[in-house]
């Protein structure tokens, strides 16, 4: 993000320092109330994955691919779907 200049990445890292802190009061409750969170935790995992995974890290997804000339593999296919179970190249991302 930095180095393409994302015109988010202060909001988007604030984002993330903010799962942070959600995180840590959740170990808190577990480990200093005995609370029982796992309707605030799916909530909690509802929402980060609806609104910053869903919007957030599309939207830099969006920029990414404008920025580095990636719009060439933005429409996905079954011809692409073949040409990645043919040569299995898939593992290179990761």
């Amino acid at each position: 993000m930095r180095v393409l200049h994302y015109p988010g990445l202060e909001i988007h890292k604030q984002q993330h320092e903010d799962l942070i802190v959600q995180i840590h009061e959740l170990q808190r409750k577990l480990d200093e109330e005995d609370a029982t969170i796992t309707f605030e935790l799916l909530h909690f995992l509802k929402m980060w994955l609806i609104q910053h995974i869903n919007e957030s890290d599309k939207r830099f997804g969006d920029f990414f691919a404008k920025s580095s000339n990636l719009q060439q593999y933005s429409t996905w296919n079954k011809e692409v779907e073949q040409t990645m179970k043919k040569k299995k190249w898939w593992w290179k991302f990761w």
